[in-house]
């Protein structure tokens, strides 16, 4: 039996190899990064509250309308449904569900003109429980360029589906299981090639990162068991992208590539629905609902520490930071003000009836929908300066999307898309 030792490779060739396999995996790192990359323009709206996640949207928005001004287009909307639209492209997305038949679907209308161009059932399973003022389609879509995604609970199940711009069922998956309190109403959030969700239910609760083009779990970070409804929120912030969201007494800061724990801190309370707002700085969480911590909350980003707190009852709205001036909506139908950096209030007012939906900022005006369908216009400076009120006659949940001077408003049964009309006085 031959008996020779086996050559040792050289120095030189184990460096030689393991510089080519590392081209090798950043070829396919980059091959992969391209084909996972997000593709939305300057005027799209892709996810919940837009690309900056803050709420604010651009041009010369109408301060004004009524059925037969300011109109650009008006289109049935099949079933209920809570969640705001997406607009990316030339289409604008959302979905909604019949109650009766507890049939979810994905639909798609024409940017320009409102026609529907498709519509694309999810259902998959038996609806669950939800609260009176919640839908089957209460969350909004998160759109990269050429895909949607859209999560619901059915069969005890957390689950998400990926459908093409063009109406194509890509993939459909359970991610969880999920026991529901008041059923589902938080909207996905993308980064790089991942789509997030959360789980917040009262069983065992979970964040999960999903691969876009897959639908295969990537990581799943457990969280504390309740019911919770707020949507995940993505800034840079101290050199290095976070996701924050709030629920169960605690704010948290992930990573969202790993959903390693950054930091955590406690507050605002135990079921949080309000989305968080941010400057450079602070991140600002709300709470209305019982057991909680405080109303408003500023947190520093950097560490987690909490700079100030103050009472409020913004249950379902989020909150909207203009400037240096954060505002809170109390679904009781009154607007507080707050100093962004010192928490100082600067003035409370009524607004009207009952909120739900959250603010949008466009320039000095702000717009704010109530649950009856009124929408009211103004300005935040030193006090509130009311420039409008408008109501199409039809109430509604949703937020409004502002993008490029047109508002798409989602109301209970219609979608408009509402600009000003070049031809009027």
């Amino acid at each position: 039996m031959d008996t020779t030792p086996l050559a040792k490779p050289s120095r030189s060739r184990l460096i030689a190899a393991s510089i080519g396999v590392a081209v090798f995996l950043g070829l396919v790192w980059f091959i992969w990064g391209q084909t996972a990359s997000i593709k939305v323009a300057e005027n799209d709206w892709p996810w919940w509250r837009g690309s900056n996640h803050n709420n604010i949207g651009t041009g010369d928005a109408a301060t004004e309308w009524s059925e037969s001004k300011n109109i650009r287009w008006k289109s049935d909307v099949p079933g209920r449904g809570h969640g705001s639209p997406i607009v990316v492209g030339t289409s604008v997305y959302l979905a909604s569900a019949d109650d009766l038949t507890k049939t979810l679907s994905l639909y798609s209308f024409d940017r320009a003109t409102g026609e529907p161009k498709w519509e694309t059932p999810l259902t998959s399973g038996e609806a669950m429980h939800k609260s009176i003022k919640n839908t089957y389609a209460s969350s909004s879509p998160a759109c990269d360029g050429s895909s949607i995604f859209y999560p619901w609970i059915s069969d005890q199940q957390l689950w998400l589906a990926s459908v093409s711009v063009d109406g194509t069922l890509n993939w459909k998956k359970p991610i969880a299981p999920f026991i529901s309190e008041h059923g589902y109403g938080s909207s996905p959030c993308l980064y790089q090639s991942l789509v997030i969700i959360p789980g917040d239910n009262l069983g065992t609760s979970y964040l999960t990162a999903v691969d876009r083009q897959t639908g295969n779990i990537v990581w799943q970070t457990q969280r504390s068991a309740g019911g919770s409804y707020t949507s995940p929120v993505i800034h840079p912030s101290a050199g290095r992208s976070q996701l924050i969201m709030s629920g169960q007494n605690s704010v948290v800061s992930y990573h969202p590539a790993t959903g390693e724990v950054l930091w955590q801190c406690e507050g605002p309370g135990l079921s949080t629905i309000g989305t968080a707002s941010f400057n450079d700085r602070l991140a600002f969480f709300t709470c209305g609902a019982s057991p909680m911590i405080a109303g408003v909350m500023a947190i520093e980003m950097n560490s987690g520490k909490i700079v100030w707190q103050a009472d409020a009852m913004a249950n379902v709205p989020s909150s909207l930071l203009v400037d240096d001036s954060l505002l809170v909506a109390e679904d009781r139908g009154t607007l507080v003000c707050y100093d962004a950096n010192s928490g100082q209030k600067k003035w409370k007012e009524r607004i009207g009836g009952n909120l739900s939906a959250s603010p949008v900022a466009v320039g000095d005006k702000v717009f704010l929908p109530q649950e009856s369908g009124i929408v009211s216009v103004f300005e935040v400076g030193d006090s509130l300066k009311r420039i409008a009120e408008n109501d199409l006659g039809d109430g509604g949940f949703a937020s409004p999307v502002i993008i490029g001077g047109e508002m798409f408003l989602r109301t209970e049964h219609f979608l408009y898309c509402i600009a000003n009309d070049p031809l009027a006085d």
